[in-house]
């Protein structure tokens, strides 16, 4: 029997575990995040909307508001046990570069485009909070899967397959993502930033929203009628 005391592990999205082998094991993954700014001009919410129009933020899947982004690095270790492959150890962590609007001219800012910005800000961290959370727990997922993961004959085929699963949870994760981003559109387009924006400008034609992505790209793009 393994001793308890002893199993120890630390990933973020990926996992090893079999009967009869010790296997270090984390219960979450390893993960850090960085936070980067995206610079907003204007002292007006009308000014500062169109600054965001004028020179959005890359994200990527198109302009948009604020953003997230994991990069994983994966390390694994495999253990031939008689002629089945396994997992010894297993670490996957993530490096979360998260960018959020940054007022420039804060400073010159009238009460009420204070308060504006306050609420629009603190729905794009916590919008870009809850995808990192998603990540997350795509990561535990898959941490449970691949532990389990044994193949018979050679291991570089089990590390092939690992990293294959990493590449569909990836995928399917990002699915996930997009689908939280269409639930908060409607929000998106209440915000207090953008209806106060709307009072002072002319409407424009709409035009069409290719990809999902964070819905700020929909204002972006011209669709905050």
């Amino acid at each position: 029997m393994c001793d308890q005391g002893k199993i120890l592990i630390f990933l973020l999205a990926a996992g090893s575990a079999f009967s009869g082998l010790c296997v270090s094991v984390a219960a979450d993954p390893r993960s850090t995040t960085v936070i980067r700014d995206y610079r907003v001009h204007g002292d007006t919410e009308r000014s500062l909307v169109e600054s965001m129009k004028a020179r959005p933020f890359r994200g990527d899947k198109g302009p948009a508001m604020a953003n997230v982004r994991p990069r994983y690095r994966l390390t694994m270790e495999t253990r031939k046990d008689k002629h089945v492959c396994r997992i010894k150890t297993l670490d996957l962590s993530i490096r979360f570069i998260m960018t959020l609007p940054r007022a420039v001219n804060k400073d010159r800012f009238a009460p009420r485009t204070r308060r504006t910005w306050a609420s629009f800000r603190a729905f794009a961290q916590r919008h870009e909070s809850v995808h990192r959370r998603i990540y997350m727990n795509c990561a535990r997922r898959f941490l449970r899967t691949a532990r389990r993961r044994s193949v018979p004959g050679s291991c570089s085929r089990l590390r092939r397959e690992v990293n294959r699963m990493l590449r569909d949870q990836k995928r399917d994760c990002e699915r996930l993502n997009d689908a939280f981003d269409r639930r908060e559109l409607s929000r998106l387009r209440t915000l207090s930033l953008f209806r106060n924006a709307r009072l002072n400008r002319h409407r424009k034609p709409a035009t069409d929203v290719r990809a999902p992505g964070f819905g700020l790209r929909y204002i972006v793009t011209g669709n905050n009628r």
